[in-house]
């Protein structure tokens, strides 16, 4: 229902595939504010809502919203890793996209 990504292009241009398919506008967020963030998201329960982020933002963000940020993320070499966050249950499923990241 809604697609939130940081102002870079690389976040930006991760999300605009599927915001053209879904017919959704991007919605950007502040990394700088992941506690008001993650706030706003809880407040949405029962909605699917993509939120496009960073390596050294995102294990933070699903932890704050009550998941498992999981191991730390390889940054030279990670690029494929997605959390799929259930609120209701606060269970995290982790799960990889696209081409395989070499995971060093």
């Amino acid at each position: 229902t809604e697609i939130w990504s940081t102002d870079t292009i690389r976040t930006r241009a991760t999300a605009a595939p599927l915001a053209e398919r879904l017919n959704l506008d991007v919605q950007l967020y502040s990394f700088s504010d992941l506690d008001g963030f993650a706030a706003r998201l809880l407040e949405q329960s029962g909605e699917t809502v993509l939120v496009v982020g960073h390596s050294n933002t995102t294990p933070y963000l699903v932890k704050t919203l009550g998941g498992d940020g999981g191991t730390p993320i390889v940054e030279k070499s990670e690029y494929d890793r997605l959390y799929v966050f259930y609120p209701q249950t606060q269970k995290t499923d982790l799960r990889r996209y696209g081409a395989p990241s070499l995971v060093e």
